[in-house]
């Protein structure tokens, strides 16, 4: 497979995408109530930390965590406990009363936050910027609160966009997984997803540009690509092997003295020390529970039963305890990751109807036989990333959330498949661009997200009965 000349029907995308993501997500970020993202009010506190300049959670004592202003901490309070309630709903007025609530950020409390403590400030860097904005500029609690999720929203979109900008064809097939209700929902909210999904989708995209665009994969692109492979590997170090579809650029294309051995040792020695600093810093934060301070652990996102050190020595020992938990977690773990690779909202309870999730099996199905074919060799290689990607997901996972010893990973999340999604569906490439109508994918996507609104509405205004969650403070 050789350069490819781009389709200039596919530029539709790259305008129709930032509107219909930037019209349907800011539905979705004003109808979901504060605090009902997945883990989001751990999000906004290591956030709002880091929004401070404090870059890393105290260690010196035996808890992780950060100081948080009481406005923000109550408000999440409210709203985190409606999801141990689904029969009950929340209003608008509700959520509107801390419009009416200063910041106030010189009365703060210490949070414990150890899930989120562990990830590099980095990854956090949009929602810092916006509750930066919004405690100097005076904004309120809810303010302040939007203006997080206002800032990682546009640079998912941003990236996104320039992503679409970037690739030589396959633009049709990209959209239709960005705009997955999944997709636009998760980066809607405060969430460490959004850079990492934001880097991921720009540095496919510039790799295929550089494997299948016209130019040359001259020193300066080659060091374009070492500063995406450091920021992948820096965001979460188990999405690294998407670096290895760089493989499918052709040898021909290097300019460099030593050509292509040696941009990708330059790259992947990059890649490598990244995650060992990031696996070291982050291995320096973390707390088990057992060490964790009694007064404060219960309660936390911290299994008791998980052991990030025995977990890993058992699996040192006898590597194919890895390789079952993998094998087994494709089964046993099916029945979460199946439905939300293309949603499921809330703390998960939100789920689609099963035609809706047939319907975008089927949508992305048509986005791949219609989009540009690609080689066995491609297609191989594309295997191996997703792979590698998939099996790091379930070493993370095993060893953070399941018993020690466990031979399965039952907790494999829809979005922790996202940064490498688009790989999944470029492997069903088959060519038949003929049959392609640009306006049934986008069609597509927006009927999925409008049956995605509707079953948000119902859950937390429309079925259930009135509630306004427990008094502040």
């Amino acid at each position: 497979m050789s350069r490819i000349i781009p389709d200039k029907q596919d530029n539709y995308f790259v305008i129709a995408f930032p509107v219909i993501a930037l019209v349907f997500a800011a539905f979705f970020l004003y109808a979901t109530p504060p605090s009902q993202g997945t883990d989001e009010p751990n999000h906004l506190y290591r956030s709002y930390q880091i929004s401070t300049g404090t870059l890393t959670p105290q260690t010196d004592i035996p808890r992780r965590g950060g100081e948080v202003p009481a406005s923000l901490l109550d408000m999440c309070l409210k709203f985190t406990r409606l999801r141990f309630d689904p029969p009950h709903v929340t209003s608008q007025d509700s959520i509107r009363q801390y419009a009416h609530v200063a910041l106030n950020p010189g009365d703060t409390r210490f949070v414990d936050h150890p899930n989120t403590a562990v990830y590099p400030w980095l990854v956090y860097a949009p929602a810092a910027v916006g509750l930066a904005i919004g405690r100097n500029t005076g904004f309120s609690a809810l303010g302040t609160f939007y203006w997080a999720r206002w800032m990682g929203l546009l640079v998912w979109i941003t990236a996104g966009t320039f992503a679409l900008w970037l690739l030589p064809a396959w633009r049709g097939l990209f959209a239709a997984v960005l705009l997955l209700p999944m997709s636009v929902w998760t980066h809607s909210i405060v969430s460490a997803d959004t850079m990492t999904d934001s880097v991921a989708v720009v540095v496919i995209a510039y790799i295929l540009r550089l494997a299948f665009g016209r130019k040359q994969a001259s020193n300066r692109r080659i060091g374009w690509l070492a500063v995406g492979a450091i920021l992948l590997a820096t965001m979460k170090l188990v999405y690294s092997p998407i670096l290895l579809l760089a493989a499918i650029i052709p040898r021909e294309k290097f300019t460099s003295l030593g050509g292509k051995w040696v941009a990708a040792s330059f790259v992947g020695g990059l890649t490598l020390l990244t995650v060992l600093f990031w696996s070291y810093k982050s291995s320096q934060i973390y707390l088990p529970y057992d060490d964790y301070a009694v007064d404060y652990r219960e309660g936390l996102d911290l299994p008791y039963y998980s052991h990030v050190g025995k977990q890993r020595d058992l699996i040192i020992e006898k590597p194919t305890r890895l390789f079952r938990a993998v094998g087994n977690s494709l089964v046993d773990a099916a029945h979460m990751y199946v439905d939300a690779f293309i949603g499921a909202l809330g703390w998960l309870e939100i789920e689609l109807p099963s035609w809706a999730i047939v319907f975008g099996y089927l949508s992305l199905l048509y986005a791949a036989l219609t989009s540009r074919w690609i080689t066995t060799t491609v297609r191989l290689n594309l295997f191996l990333c997703i792979a590698l990607c998939y099996i790091l997901v379930i070493f993370s996972q095993l060893l953070s959330w399941e018993p020690v010893g466990s031979p399965t990973v039952g907790t494999v999340q829809g979005r922790y498949l996202t940064p490498f999604a688009p790989l999944i569906v470029l492997i069903f490439a088959a060519g038949y661009s003929k049959y392609r109508m640009n306006w049934v994918i986008l069609l597509n996507s927006s009927l999925l997200i409008c049956v995605s609104i509707y079953e948000l509405l119902q859950r937390y205004y429309f079925h259930g009965l009135p509630w306004n969650g427990p008094p502040a403070g």
